[in-house]
């Protein structure tokens, strides 16, 4: 708690420093308007100190003598304006200055006079919105009764003129400027109102039906495991209702999206953890569970189902031999048929991204001794391929069929069984597999 306090006494000494600072600046040049905000500002965070004081003492006299010798220059060059905004100024700083503030009440019926026939003006122009500003601008500057005569005879005009173009905006689904102008006109007109209440709910309505769009749109990405792209649907749709439930679709595919990139880095208990945060979303149809079993590293039984060649060819023991990523060689016991229902198989830690290869070869031992062992086919695949597809069907050679698949398992790591260690001969290499 204490250094909490102590943080935010240094954050405000330091912003009392920086105002300080730029009124310094300001005060060199003669900028006394700047000067007194920005000493004002340091004085909010710091008002016991003498020498800011001073200085705020220094620029507000300046300043408001600055502001009144305007306010008297500009009123006799008739710059209403200028004169208006000075007068204003001085009194912001001295409310108590009478003669400001007479002239502010001059000045401020002939400003309002002026941007009623600004406003006229800009009628002609068709430019309703800068017609309707003048005249609630000629409505604040005096409180002159003329000046409210001439703004309440034009003010059913640029209403009329201002709903005329908030309905080319309703047209072209421009809701926003549509329902700005309405709303600006029914404040000079109520009748107006009830156009600016139709607008309103029609453009609720279409949001509901972008929203719907684009969450649709972006379900399918998802489906097609798009994900960079369905979110950017996900944030347009929040962007329009910003509490609806795309903001929780837009979290749910910032987790795929992150996770899809923790993979590519090779990051892959970050990624475990993103896609399991998710499936937690409860909004998940399958993308995020699939890339999360496929990400878990899991202990695997691979195991050797079964395998069929073709008849034919010389008499002999049918071997199965197996090179494992660790670069043991394992062999299955020998069969004099040309298919078996094998029983085999070797516990491995792997994920779907484990690029670690196994390979297995076919191997008939003739009968007569001394003949080398005939390959009758030859495969590699990878444990990533493995555990995605959880099953595969190899094939070469004479070979039809090798099936391998892997299964979950709470057999110890580097277990194997109904494999023997082997010794392979000296064989040409695998040969790419070949799936069914």
């Amino acid at each position: 708690m204490r250094r909490a306090v102590l943080a935010v006494v240094l954050a405000l000494l330091t912003a009392c420093a920086a105002h300080e600072k730029m009124g310094d600046r300001a005060s060199s040049t003669g900028d006394w308007k700047t000067a007194e905000r920005e000493y004002a500002r340091a004085l909010q965070r710091d008002p016991r100190k003498p020498e800011l004081q001073a200085k705020y003492r220094e620029a507000r006299a300046s300043a408001l003598a600055e502001a009144r010798g305007k306010a008297r220059a500009c009123t006799a060059g008739q710059d209403w304006e200028c004169a208006l905004a000075e007068s204003q100024y001085a009194l912001g700083l001295d409310a108590g200055d009478s003669e400001m503030a007479a002239l502010r009440r001059d000045v401020g019926r002939e400003a309002g006079r002026l941007r009623l026939r600004r406003a006229d003006e800009a009628l002609a122009r068709n430019e309703s919105a800068n017609a309707m500003g003048l005249i609630e601008g000629a409505r604040a500057a005096t409180d002159d009764p003329a000046v409210e005569a001439g703004a309440r005879a034009l003010a059913p005009r640029a209403a009329r003129a201002a709903a005329e173009d908030a309905e080319r905006y309703r047209q072209g689904r421009q809701y926003q400027p549509a329902i700005g102008l309405l709303a600006q006109a029914a404040r000079l007109d109520p009748s107006v109102t009830p156009q600016l209440r139709v607008v309103e709910a029609e453009y609720e309505r279409w949001k509901d039906g972008e929203v719907e769009r684009l969450c649709g749109e972006g379900d399918a990405l998802i489906d097609a495991r798009r994900f960079q792209e369905a979110r950017a649907r996900y944030e347009q749709a929040s962007a329009i209702r910003p509490m609806g439930r795309a903001r929780d679709l837009y979290r749910y595919a910032d987790h795929l999206v992150d996770g899809t990139d923790e993979v590519a880095r090779r990051q892959f208990s970050f990624a475990e953890s993103s896609f399991r945060s998710a499936v937690q979303t409860g909004l998940d149809r399958g993308a995020a569970q699939e890339a999360l079993d496929r990400v878990q590293v899991r202990r695997y039984a691979v195991r050797l189902l079964g395998v069929r060649v073709q008849r034919g060819g010389p008499p002999g023991e049918l071997v199965i031999a197996v090179g494992l990523p660790d670069g043991r060689q394992l062999r299955t016991p020998p069969g004099r048929r040309s298919w078996a229902r094998l029983d085999s198989g070797f516990v491995v830690e792997a994920n779907g991204y484990d690029d670690r290869t196994v390979s297995v070869r076919v191997l008939r031992f003739l009968e007569r001794p001394g003949d080398p062992p005939l390959e009758l086919g030859a495969a590699t695949f990878r444990l990533g391929d493995l555990v995605s597809r959880r099953i595969l069907a190899l094939a070469d050679g004479v070979v039809d069929e090798l099936r391998v698949d892997a299964v979950p398992t709470d057999l110890g790591r580097d277990e194997v069984y109904g494999l023997d260690r082997f010794t392979p001969p000296p064989l040409p290499l695998p040969r790419p597999e070949r799936h069914k």
